[in-house]
């Protein structure tokens, strides 16, 4: 064979693995990112499918029209809001008085068992039923007295309407004194995992408030959980993970499900919206997503002593992992690191082995052996969608074990995204943690999957644009006879070179000098304000304000009909507002518009309403700008905002505000 023929026989097995490889992926993982974009991604695009995402919330919610809203249509919103912030105040003053609650003790007795199974009596009995755990008593969710709850509502209360301010003190509290939140960002954050230990100085009842078992009874017996839709059950026997019960969406029978979780199959119960059974998780979702600035998720998980839920496998998300009763074995890998040899390495290799008289047939086996294996391909870095289920013997082969541990109540333990991971409860009792979820699809990739069709858009569509001209001549004639697969061989002919080259140059003095990163950046956040979960209700207001929010403080979204048409005539030069908090809008401009997304009407629930997008007049965006860069913690009156026309202009756009709840009237 000579020299040339070889060489197109290596080019035509490189192309065959390449393809093989981009199969592979797509059977992995899913649609390419490329496949996905030519085609429009579905609203099931953010579930995630491992353990410790935001599980099938996303995947089972409706992602809603990016419907604008105009200004002069807007419906009117009605119903009084009020709020409860001066009877907190006094209710905290109280208990700084007293001593609240018994004192915790850990009770340790690991050879008094806790029998298998959800309790089917009522919650009193539950409670005592669960007294024997080894991190205290079993706080009920929400309880004002606990101290999870009490500290988040004392970093809601401080944070003077600055989400990022108060995520960036929920982050502190999770991590205590481990670290600080700026070395977490720059030493763990999106690196390596990160252990934080309470349980052996005592810390068991630092997350009491937040979910308990408990909870999830009363909720099953109350009938108020669907099979798939709020939870889901799931066992992992066997080196399988199967999914119980997974063809329904009915309302669960509380007996059957109890029945599974015990001795029967021993299945984990996924809660798939915490948020909405706990008022606390709600609150340190919107934190955390204050914080990092990207829609966030919790899910929580009920394992029967000595079982598994869930196979290893890597999330999509970034994962806090508060350990809130019983005990879990927890083990996590670092990332793969690849072993590849250079290109050159591997046709050497290969034709020492067409010397050896190897069948060419024989070697693409090998090859599709190796490449259902291809650890690359498996554990890829920062991954945008969860992992299929591995094997545990693929996961010893190909990776090292970055911590083995066991989280008891008051533990955390953070996972980068990709990280491969899988937990085991241990044999004396349940486990049931709570996972907080930032980072899902929130990449550079993101960004320019945003902003490369919008470049394009702007220099290919516009024929009038004379700086593109030279994207609007013809292609060479006799392109088809030096580019292409068939012809992809041709190395030595210049045509190919010139014609490549070219095509870069005008991709980057044009296609990529129209990327308007700005705008990009707000349709970023436009996507966060619908991505994020409730933010009224969360912070604190001023005592002015208090009215406003009353109505919404315990989770109760807003509506369109909350306040009456006679209330917003009311409003009047002299009235005065408060931004409901930082960061609760973006602002952009599109054409002649100004354009206003905001989050306010948002519910615990993701994506349960539409992205709330407002057209306003070119000549309202710089007294919206200054709406969104006041202090809410300072009331702005009406009169005195920055507008080029009329009061009357003023009034219009705040009483539109005041009914989409972005401002908070004051008494």
């Amino acid at each position: 064979m000579d020299e040339a023929a070889q060489k197109r026989k290596r080019q035509a097995r490189n192309r065959r693995r390449a393809d093989k490889k981009r199969a592979k992926k797509v059977a992995l993982y899913g649609k390419t990112p490329v496949a996905r974009a030519l085609e429009g991604e579905g609203s099931d695009e953010g579930a995630s499918s491992g353990e410790e995402g935001r599980g099938g919330e996303q995947a089972r919610a409706s992602a809603g029209a990016e419907g604008r809203k105009k200004n002069k249509a807007a419906p009117s919103l009605a119903a009084r809001l009020a709020a409860r912030q001066q009877e907190e105040k006094a209710k905290a003053g109280k208990k700084k008085k007293k001593k609240t609650g018994k004192k915790h003790e850990h009770q340790g007795e690991e050879e008094e068992e806790e029998p298998n199974g959800l309790n089917p009596g009522t919650a009193n009995g539950a409670k005592k039923k669960n007294k024997k755990k080894a991190g205290g008593k079993s706080a009920k969710s929400d309880d004002a007295a606990a101290p999870g709850t009490k500290e988040v509502e004392a970093i809601c209360e401080a944070a003077g309407g600055d989400f990022r301010l108060a995520g960036e003190r929920a982050l502190q509290w999770i991590l205590g004194g481990a670290t600080t939140v700026e070395d977490f960002m720059s030493e763990y954050y999106e690196t390596k995992p990160l252990l934080v230990r309470r349980n052996k100085t005592g810390q068991t009842t630092y997350f009491d408030g937040l979910l308990a078992k408990t909870d999830i009874e009363k909720a099953l017996q109350a009938g108020k959980l669907q099979h798939n839709r709020d939870f889901s059950l799931t066992a992992y026997r066997d080196g399988a993970r199967k999914t119980l019960m997974h063809d329904t969406e009915a309302v669960a029978d509380a007996k059957e499900v109890m029945s599974l979780f015990g001795e029967t199959q021993g299945a984990s119960v996924r809660l798939l919206r915490p948020q909405e059974l706990s008022k606390t998780i709600w609150k340190l979702v919107t934190l955390m997503e204050g914080l990092f600035g990207c829609g966030g998720g919790a899910n929580a998980y009920l394992t029967p002593k000595g079982s598994q839920g869930f196979a290893p496998h890597y999330d999509d998300i970034d994962a806090f992992i508060l350990q809130l009763e019983g005990a879990k074995e927890w083990t996590v890998y670092h990332h793969y690191e690849s072993k590849k040899q250079d290109d050159d390495d591997d046709e050497e290799a290969e034709e020492e082995g067409e010397e050896d008289g190897k069948d060419d047939d024989d070697a693409e086996d090998d090859e599709e052996d190796e490449e259902d294996e291809d650890p690359d391909v498996l554990f890829p870095r920062n991954p945008r969608y969860s992992s299929k289920d591995f094997t545990e013997e693929q996961v010893a082969k190909h990776l090292k074990v970055a911590i083995h541990t066991t989280l008891e109540p008051g533990d955390v333990l953070y996972i980068p995204r990709g990280m491969v991971h899988h937990a085991r409860s241990k044999l004396r009792e349940h486990s049931l943690h709570v996972t907080l979820s930032v980072g899902q699809l929130n990449t550079w990739a993101d960004f320019i999957r945003e902003a490369l069709p919008h470049a394009i858009q702007r220099t290919c569509m516009d024929d009038k644009a004379l700086d593109c001209e030279p994207l609007r001549r013809n292609l060479p004639r006799e392109l088809a006879n030096f580019m292409g697969v068939v012809n992809s061989d041709q190395e030595s002919d210049p045509r190919r070179h010139q014609f490549v080259a070219e095509m870069i140059r005008l991709i980057s003095e044009h296609v990529l000098q129209n990327i308007d990163f700005d705008l990009i950046a707000d349709r970023m956040g436009v996507k966060f304000q619908h991505d994020r979960h409730q933010p009224l209700g969360v912070l604190a207001v001023p005592q002015e304000a208090s009215m406003a929010v009353e109505s919404v403080a315990d989770g109760r979204p807003a509506t369109e009909d909350d306040i009456p048409e006679d209330e917003l005539e009311q409003i009047d030069v002299d009235s005065q507002v408060v931004l409901a908090a930082k960061g609760v809008g973006t602002l952009t401009v599109e054409g002649n518009a100004a354009l206003f997304y905001h989050s306010c009407l948002n519910t615990r629930t993701y994506h349960a309403t539409d992205s709330r997008g407002l057209e306003f007049e070119l000549e309202d965006a710089e007294m919206l700008e200054q709406i969104l860069n006041s202090d809410p913690s300072t009331p702005l009156t009406v009169g005195k905002l920055k507008h080029p026309d009329s009061d009357e202009d003023k009034l219009r756009v705040v009483r539109f505000l005041v009914r989409e709840r972005v401002l908070l009237m004051c008494d």
